[in-house]
This record gives structure tokens, C-alpha cells and sequence, in this order.
């Protein structure tokens, strides 16, 4: 089985990158960012450049995790652009190149302001511009399977966010915070934050 990561530099893909270099698997990466930890396997572009993107994709499974996710994302149609019309990019591109399975990371966002015990089936209410642009992306790619149900495969996982060491994201901002004393406690303090841990 060979891999393609799309976003393959940023800290999933990274560590995703990593299983797959243990359990021995070839990967490639499409990233419009350099990989520091595999510099060689990175075919350096922007899934909105839709040639270029064709030209590059190789393998049989898609892992696709280039997204725009950052918070304040400005201009806010920068989300809907890259994380919809990329990933409609991205289907054209496996359909040209006989890619029949992609794995794509959407996020909890979709849900917004979700009671506790919601799951997969839980009402989609995306609050931010980013979780509905990623409810519109798995939109694209259920279109996408749907037009080859016998041959293509997809899966969707709509991870919480996602930390662990070398990840310099909002969580190691606020548990900075609270070590140097500086966090300031706004309300009860009862909220709660679901988090992943990648090793």
C-alpha cells in the first residue's frame, strides 16, 4: 500500500507520517509548507493550485489533512476556499489519477456548541466559518464516493482537538499560561475541553 498526506507537514501529518515510516510503508506528502522531519517526501504546493495538485498525486489511499484551521483566519473566505474548494481539487485530481480511498480529517466543529454526550449522529451546527467549511468539504467528498459507490472508499473521522509534544497550538498556549502564573480565570471555571493526545 503506498500513502499520500495532503498537510502532511503540520503536526498530524507529521505524526501520522511517522507511523507509517515505522511500520515501514511508503508515504508521500503534498504541503504548501516544507517538512522538517521528512524534507525528502514533500512535494511542495497549494491544493488550490488544481493543476499542479493532479500532476502530483500518486498512491492508493489519500490521508487529507490540508486544511486552513488557524483561528482568526483573515479574509474569512480563506477557510471555505482552501478547505472546500481544495478538497473539491483534491477529488478531481484521485478521480484523474484512479485514486479510489481518502481518508479525510473534518473536526468536532461541525457540531458547534454540542451538548456532552453527542456522537456521530449528533445535529450538525457549525458556529465558525471553519466548521462549516469542513461540513461542506465532507460534503464534497461524499459526492465524490457516491459517484463510484462500488469502487471508492471513504472515511471521515471528526477529531477534538489534537496536542501532544512539539505541538505549539492553543492548548500548550494555555497550559503555558497556567504555569507561569499568568492564566486568569473568567467565570466558574467549569468548562470542559476535549482533547486527543498524539504521541
Amino acid at each position: 500500500m503506498t500513502y499520500l498526506i495532503t498537510g502532511g507537514s503540520g503536526f498530524i501529518g507529521t505524526n501520522l507520517g511517522l507511523a507509517l515510516h515505522r511500520a515501514g510503508e511508503d508515504f508521500r506528502i503534498i504541503d504548501k509548507r516544507a517538512s522538517q522531519t521528512f524534507p525528502d517526501l514533500v512535494a511542495k504546493l497549494d491544493i488550490l493550485d488544481a493543476d499542479r495538485l493532479t500532476q502530483s498525486l500518486s498512491g492508493e489511499t489519500i490521508f487529507h489533512l490540508a486544511a486552513e484551521h488557524r483561528d482568526n483566519v483573515k479574509p474569512v473566505d480563506l477557510y471555505h476556499r482552501v478547505n472546500v474548494d481544495g478538497t473539491r481539487n483534491l477529488c478531481r485530481a484521485a478521480s484523474l489519477r484512479g485514486i479510489n480511498r481518502i481518508i479525510f480529517t473534518s473536526s468536532v466543529a461541525v457540531y458547534g456548541f454540542a451538548d456532552t454526550e453527542t456522537d456521530e449522529t449528533g445535529a450538525i451546527n457549525p458556529f465558525n466559518a471553519y466548521g462549516s467549511s469542513k461540513f461542506a468539504a465532507e460534503q464534497v467528498l461524499r459526492a465524490w464516493a457516491a459517484e463510484a459507490p462500488l469502487t471508492r472508499s471513504l472515511t471521515i473521522i471528526r477529531p477534538t482537538v489534537v496536542f501532544g509534544p512539539g505541538n505549539r497550538g492553543n492548548v500548550y498556549n494555555l497550559f503555558q499560561q497556567i504555569a507561569l502564573g499568568r492564566f486568569l480565570m473568567v467565570g466558574r471555571g467549569e468548562n470542559r475541553k476535549s482533547l486527543v493526545f498524539a504521541t
